[in-house]
């Protein structure tokens, strides 16, 4: 099982975990904006990183995001998990989040402070037809744009871009933000590390 693979069955167990802890809340209706862009950071990967179990889809270059948004969202229990999107298409979550507020994207390619827009969503499929569907109903509804001032705040916050070798050394970057911004996700962030489980 390579580390995409292994970090995918870490969020569902952290899912069925910590739906089993407590009496969920009520989902709010999707599509639905995000809160804020807290924190943003260009990144290379000069090996290229192949984002989920597949491997099929591949880029070299992206951007590190983090979000808050209403925790509601992020409940585990949906059969149709909420999706992040951003303006150049889906972005790939990295944590759980739930029962905080906070997620990590790895979104590809650039963010422009000019026309960045984020938004959750519940899709069937996550290829062109249901992209641009829920491209379309964010629209309609006035989501997804993120003022420009915001979008530099977070570029400042989060500094220079990064060039890292690998998608290992990528997933230690991610652990990092995971540890700052979802501290309570500790299974997933040793293995994010590629360390064990804990004791």
């Amino acid at each position: 099982m390579n580390v995409q693979q292994r970090f995918a069955a870490l969020l569902v167990c952290c899912a069925v975990t910590a739906a089993a802890a407590e009496e969920l809340p009520r989902v709010p209706e999707l599509p639905a904006a995000i809160e804020r862009l807290v924190w943003a950071r260009p990144f290379v990967v000069e090996d290229g990183y192949r984002p989920g179990a597949d491997g099929r889809s591949l880029f070299s270059h992206g951007t590190f995001a983090v979000v808050r948004v209403d925790s509601a969202l992020l409940l585990p229990v949906q059969s149709n998990q909420a999706k992040l999107f951003s303006s150049a298409g889906p972005a790939h979550r990295m944590n759980l989040g739930y029962p905080g507020t906070h997620l990590v994207l790895l979104i590809p390619g650039a963010v422009d402070p000019a026309s960045t827009r984020l938004w959750l969503d519940a899709v069937e499929r996550l290829d062109a037809a249901g992209v641009l569907a829920s491209r379309r109903r964010a629209q309609r509804r006035g989501l997804g744009g993120v003022a420009e001032a915001e979008v530099r705040s977070a570029l400042a916050a989060g500094g220079e871009p990064l060039v890292v070798e690998d998608t290992a050394e990528l997933l230690k970057r991610v652990a990092s933000l995971v540890e700052r911004y979802s501290p309570h996700e500790k299974r997933l962030i040793r293995s994010l590390r590629g360390l064990p489980p804990a004791e």
